[in-house]
């Protein structure tokens, strides 16, 4: 009997955890357009995106009883950012800069003189 009740509590916990992990995408999303910046390195965007995350994190777990490993969250973030700017790139909307100094939008291949 305590193994239904035990795979029951299992599978909400799993849905919770799923809830709030989708929950972050769009917050994440805003974070990343907030840091698109054509010239700038992707690694130091994501970090100080993954910078505001780690914050968030502390906060939370101080202010709510949050109970996701952090390293959980951050994995997620960490693959929702790649996914995001990957999306962001199929779609044309993240322009890139050259090593010339001109912009490239990546859907197109276009180029423009630099920012």
């Amino acid at each position: 009997m305590f193994s239904i009740f035990s795979k029951a509590a299992n599978i909400v916990k799993s849905l919770v955890t799923m809830r709030l992990l989708l929950g972050l995408i769009e917050p994440i999303r805003d974070l990343v357009k907030t840091y698109e910046t054509p010239g700038l390195p992707g690694a130091n965007k994501k970090q100080s995106v993954m910078s505001l995350i780690k914050i968030a994190i502390v906060t939370g777990e101080g202010a709510f009883n949050i109970d996701l490993p952090d390293d959980l969250i951050l994995r997620f973030a960490s693959d929702s950012i790649d996914a995001i700017v990957d999306a962001e790139n199929l779609a044309g909307r993240f322009k890139h800069s050259t090593t010339s100094g001109t912009t490239s939008t990546p859907a197109t291949g276009t180029t423009t003189g630099a920012n």
